[in-house]
Order: structure tokens, then sequence, then C-alpha cells
């Protein structure tokens, strides 16, 4: 399959070489960003663009893997409407693309990518829509050349999707943040936590995570809450997180006999 990739941040890096590896043809990277975009072209092996129609080569699929605010603008440049376009994205429904291409669909991988960060994309859960049964036939051989693990889902589960994502990823990712920053104001090295913070991510693999859940709040021990609570005085917005989190983990857990 002939494909342009339009994008070349972290997702579009980490698909397209992926889609190369799978037997795939990266014929053109299109993209704003000349720096980036000319880098990835390179990897790719083929010619890089900036995003105008007239530039745009013909293509037998568009692999949109740009930011959400930039998916509706992208796809409206590409003049070729008879052929496959898809985004990459958790939170923009199937629609925007479908009000413009007869053959529209959405692959997204439930995966955080960096560029400097090798990932093995055979283990990575893809999702996909389509606008038609046979194109979801066509793009569930598409995502199976790049992963073992493909899921069909709708544009509002895939949101739901998303939200969980953000919830697991990114929430739990600044809570390190902020974890690591009241360490290094009292003179503590960040590597006494990351054993903790793999083993906890560790742990979710293969256990309910409401069973794996451990520390004060499930336990009741409201004496260490309380010195918590105390040690945060001068950090009212991490103070405030303590308790919204411990109330969450109090209240699931439900009243003790």
């Amino acid at each position: 399959m002939k494909i342009v990739i339009a994008g070349s941040g972290n997702v579009a890096t980490h698909l397209g070489t992926g889609l190369a590896a799978g037997g795939h043809k990266i014929i053109q990277v299109i993209s704003r960003n000349a720096t980036s975009g000319s880098w990835l072209s390179k990897k790719l092996q083929c010619p890089y663009s900036d995003i105008l129609p007239n530039r745009i080569l013909k293509a037998d699929l568009y692999l949109i893997a740009v930011n959400d605010s930039s998916i509706d603008e992208v796809a409206g440049k590409i003049p070729y409407r008879d052929r496959i376009a898809i985004h990459t994205s958790g939170s923009i429904p199937l629609k925007v693309l479908s009000e413009k291409f007869t053959n529209a669909g959405v692959l997204y991988p439930v995966q955080t990518f960096s560029v400097k960060r090798k990932l093995t994309l055979r283990k990575i859960p893809l999702c996909i829509e389509a606008t038609q049964p046979r194109l979801q036939k066509k793009l569930e051989r598409l995502a199976g050349s790049l992963s073992r693990h493909i899921y069909c889902v709708s544009s509002s589960q895939r949101l739901i999707l998303h939200l969980a994502a953000v919830l697991t990823n990114n929430f739990s990712n600044h809570l390190f943040t902020l974890a690591s920053k009241l360490l290094e104001e009292h003179q503590l090295n960040t590597d006494l936590i990351r054993p903790l913070f793999l083993e906890t991510a560790l742990k979710v693999q293969k256990h309910d995570p409401k069973l794996m859940q451990t520390g004060p709040a499930i336990r009741g021990d409201t004496p260490v809450i309380e010195k918590h609570l105390e040690l945060l005085q001068k950090h009212p917005g991490l103070r405030a997180i303590y308790q919204l989190l411990t109330d969450s983990i109090e209240n699931l857990q439900g009243p003790r006999l």
C-alpha cells in the first residue's frame, strides 16, 4: 500500500517507521515543520513537502498523525477524496474525516510515544474504526502489519478510552513529577522512588488494580494521612491533590466493617 504520512511528530515517526518495516511504501511526508518533516522523510527514504494541496502526492492511504486541533484543516487540504484517509486521535470522532472522504477511518494506538524512545509496536493495542465493512477489513490488515492486538472501537468508545489513557499515563506521570520535585526540595534523589513507580506499573499488568492498592488511605491510617497533610501545608496545590486522591481511594474501597 502506498502511504502519505501527514505529520512528523512522535506518533507519525513511530507509525511511519512501523508501516515501512511492515512492507508498506511511504511515498511522502507532509508537515508544516520543515525540520522534523525533512528528518522523518530521510528516515523513511521518501520526499518531504509542506502541506499544500498541489504538492501532495496521490496515494492509496493518507495517515493523518497531527495534533487534534489540526486534523480537520489538514484533511481539508488533501485533494484526493476518493482515497483512504485515517487519523490517529483518541478524542476526534470519525465524522471529521467521513464528511470529506468516502473511505475514512481511525487507527488509534493506545500508547505514549517519544521519538527518542524505541517501542515494540507488536505489543501495542491498536483501535480501528471505518465508514464501511470493506474498509474496516483493510484497516484490520494494515493494523495487523503493526501489532498483534487489534480492536474495533466506535468513536464514543474511543473517547472514553482516551480519557482512561489520560488518567493512566498523563496524570500518573504528573504525580511522579510532583513527587520528584518534593524530593528535590529536601535534597533527596528521584532514583529512590523509580523502582516503586516501576513495580506499581508492573503489578497491574496481571492483576486487578483495585486489589493492588496499598498505602495509608486503603488501610484507613488516619494518623499517617494527617502527618502527610501537615507536611504539605506549604504546598496547597499538592495538599489538595493528596486529599482528593485519599478521599477517592477511601470511597472506592467502601465502608470498613
